[in-house]
């Protein structure tokens, strides 16, 4: 009886474990895929400052 419990509790345990690691892990993906959004759109408007200084460029000249 006492063998069942400790293994009933171990086998809960780890389950509580994995479930923290697995959160662990979607918190940490869900931070890297903003910071990857954020490094698009600062490139992207980049890219339309050069665009729309070229397209004024073009107008003076």
């Amino acid at each position: 009886m006492k063998t069942t419990i400790t293994l009933l509790a171990g086998i809960f345990l780890l389950m509580m474990n994995s479930c923290n690691n697995s959160n662990e892990t979607k918190i940490k993906n869900n931070q890297v895929m903003q910071s990857t959004e954020e490094q698009k759109k600062g490139i992207l408007h980049g890219i339309d400052l050069y665009v729309e200084g070229g397209r004024k460029g073009d107008q003076n000249g």
